[in-house]
């Protein structure tokens, strides 16, 4: 029996496609499959970009991520939201909140002063996206005592801070 070079090549192809579109699958499978997982560290960068850092979720402590890229329109829409939240004289018995951007310095501190941003921003790279299974922006990450409690994909709504508030925070204090 002989085997057409062509005939290997596409079922290597195949074999490929169908690879890629299982890997496609688990990271697009949705934020909620890193729930109740352990919070891994990942590299940042200050907004100077002076300084590079490994951040790691701190076991008795509570922070919030909010994922964001420049041009993201449900990303501008849910600032004031964040910033609502930062606002509140109590915000910090709720835990920390943390904006994530996933963009470039330049594209990053322009969409702070447009946006009027009122909470620390650090910059990352695709490492995080990855790490985290972010598949797109907004997304909303909550870390308690180094445990990731819930993600959340979109704009957040009055809902959303309402759960992150009572359900996971509050509850905790």
């Amino acid at each position: 029996m002989t085997y057409k070079p062509i005939a290997i090549l596409n079922v290597l192809a195949g074999i490929s496609i169908a690879l890629s579109l299982v890997m496609l699958y688990d990271t697009l499978s949705g934020p909620d499959t890193m729930e109740g997982r352990e919070a891994l560290s990942f590299p940042v960068s200050s907004l100077d970009l002076t300084e590079r850092k490994t951040f790691r979720p701190l076991a008795h402590s509570t922070i919030t991520l909010f994922v964001f890229k420049v041009g993201c329109l449900y990303c501008e829409e849910s600032v004031p939201l964040w910033n609502t939240l930062v606002a509140d004289e109590n915000h910090i018995r709720y835990g920390e909140v943390m904006g994530v951007s996933i963009s470039s310095q330049t594209a990053t501190l322009n969409f702070i002063i447009k946006n009027k941003v009122k909470f620390p921003v650090m910059l990352v790279g695709f490492e995080f996206m990855e790490a985290y299974r972010v598949g797109g922006t907004p997304t909303t990450i909550t870390i308690h005592n180094g445990i990731i409690k819930r993600m959340v994909s979109g704009k957040p709504d009055t809902s959303d801070m309402s759960y992150l508030i009572n359900t996971h925070i509050r509850s905790q204090i």
